[in-house]
């Protein structure tokens, strides 16, 4: 009897150092962030190539795009709210001549409620309205020009993991323009984007991809 009871305990330790050997090992889990999207047409031409860099807190600061012989056409600069919400994104030419920025706004509950569109002279020239559905997801962008009126408007749906998997863009009569639709791989991360117009002909696709990090954030 002693021994059988021996057994068993032993087997509970080692039932109980597995599974915190198991969330040791999920809380030194690796995540993913957006490194590089190549961008090409549908006859799987590059058209263009977009690469990210991080600040040591692990926010993105900058975008670069470059054409499709590797020249910089284009990058975007972002800057944050000091509580971690993005502030501001001025973008502009690979000749570092700003064309544009815009401004976020954000409502009581911290969800983004308009961004402002500024050219180089800080002249306002069209605003985003963003409404969201009951679980703050975003289902809705509305495209403003300076005279309030509606020039057109996105839809957002969502897949039963809660990842967009669908935008689609429609005029003021509400007839689709064109769509994308998103795919991703097992752990949730964007990797594909596909643009399709209103008659469901491929007109271009993204390919993203990830740097690993470690736990400290430092890419691997």
């Amino acid at each position: 009897m002693k021994r059988i009871i021996a057994i068993t305990c032993t087997v509970c330790v080692l039932f109980v150092l597995a599974g915190v050997a198991a969330a040791h090992q999920k809380g030194r889990k690796s995540t993913a962030r957006l490194a590089q999207k190549a961008v090409y047409d549908k006859a799987n031409v590059i058209k263009k190539t977009l690469k990210y860099e991080y600040d040591a807190a692990g926010k993105r600061v900058k975008k670069l795009i470059y054409d499709k012989n590797n020249n910089l056409a284009q990058y975007h600069v972002y800057t944050y709210k000091t509580d971690g919400k993005r502030d501001k994104k001025h973008i502009y030419s690979g000749a570092d001549v700003l064309e544009k920025y815009y401004v976020y706004v954000y409502g009581e509950q911290g969800l983004r409620e308009k961004k402002l569109i500024y050219n180089a002279q800080d002249k306002l020239t069209a605003y985003y309205v963003y409404s969201y559905n009951a679980g703050n997801k975003r289902v809705k962008k509305d495209i403003f020009n300076t005279a309030d009126t509606l020039q057109e408007f996105q839809t957002y749906e969502y897949n039963d993991q809660g990842r967009k998997n669908k935008k689609s863009v429609f005029d003021v009569q509400k007839k689709c323009k064109k769509y994308m639709l998103y795919e991703y791989d097992k752990q949730g991360n964007k990797v594909k984007k596909s643009v399709y117009d209103s008659e469901k002909n491929l007109l271009e696709y993204g390919l993203y991809t990830y740097e690993t990090m470690d736990k400290a954030g430092l890419s691997k």
